[in-house]
């Protein structure tokens, strides 16, 4: 008797997430795309180069001036970064940036360290709709790199 009124209540409360999970996500991307159709451009380029200047490449191939560039040299005062706070003022930077654009597709090219570019993306999390950009050697350009749902 016990076990069928566990495996009932073991199914009630599987049924209840599985539907609280589907509307959280129906409410999510609803309020995802209606964040996107209120932006005026649809989206900003942000460009950030550490070590190797990328702005020009940029310039060239998307014939426009990038909305934000993060540069060690602007941000820090030098060329490169050198330790923990020099990363948390980069991604400091880069936060903002991703808040005050939360209603953009933001479109990123990033030249610099890996490290970097792991921590921008743990700053972006999944709550921005970023497009990430990697340079192509094939076609010397730069292209969006696919999103990470879709490479599952």
């Amino acid at each position: 008797m016990f076990e069928v009124i566990a495996n009932s209540l073991d199914f009630t409360v599987n049924l209840m997430a599985f539907t609280a999970a589907v509307v959280y996500g129906f409410k999510y991307f609803k309020a995802k795309k209606a964040r996107l159709s209120l932006a005026q451009d649809g989206y900003v380029w942000v460009v950030i180069q550490v070590g190797h200047p990328v702005v020009a490449v940029f310039k060239e191939q998307f014939k426009t001036e990038p909305d934000y560039i993060i540069d060690p040299e602007i941000e820090l005062g030098h060329l490169v970064i050198s330790g923990t706070k020099d990363y948390q003022k980069i991604i400091k930077r880069f936060r903002d940036i991703l808040k005050a654009n939360q209603d953009k597709e933001i479109r990123v090219i990033t030249s610099g360290p890996t490290a970097l570019n792991a921590l921008l993306g743990q700053a972006a999390g999944p709550q921005y709709d970023v497009v990430w950009y990697q340079w192509d050697l094939a076609t010397k350009n730069y292209n969006p790199i696919p999103p990470y749902a879709g490479l599952l």
